[in-house]
């Protein structure tokens, strides 16, 4: 969790750019598949491997403002912070027109920053040009 965090609250126009490719192409992707008889059950899970993604963001979204918590475990805090964060972003979601578009920023952001560090396997290090 601490990997993707770093990668949301240090990379986020990178992780916006990474989740917006990744998710436009990879939902691209599964309807097209779900097309044909054969590929309809690896499309279908492939879209519910893409929900639980967004699951993982939202877990991360959670763990971060759960650290901000004045709650001693770390469990609990992601868990108190996760629910607070549901009813921000559900609250979000009330206001017409900006709320769903930061509705989309926040869930693209955690998209992208859950493939940049590989899952939360390692931390996310941008490229360095040489001079």
């Amino acid at each position: 969790l601490a990997n993707v965090g770093d990668s949301i609250t240090h990379h986020a126009v990178v992780s916006g750019v990474v989740g917006s490719i990744a998710a436009a192409a990879l939902l691209v992707l599964f309807v097209y598949m779900a097309f044909t008889l054969v590929l309809l059950p690896i499309s279908v899970l492939g879209l519910i491997a893409e929900l639980l993604v967004v699951v993982y963001a939202y877990t991360v979204y959670g763990y971060l403002i759960g650290r901000r918590l004045p709650v001693e475990r770390t469990d609990v805090a992601t868990a108190v912070g996760a629910g607070l964060f549901l009813i921000a972003i559900e609250a979000l979601g009330r206001v017409p027109v900006a709320g769903s578009l930061l509705q989309f920023l926040v869930v693209t952001v955690g998209f992208g920053a859950v493939f940049i560090t590989y899952f939360g396997l390692q931390r996310f290090e941008p490229a360095r040009i040489p001079e």
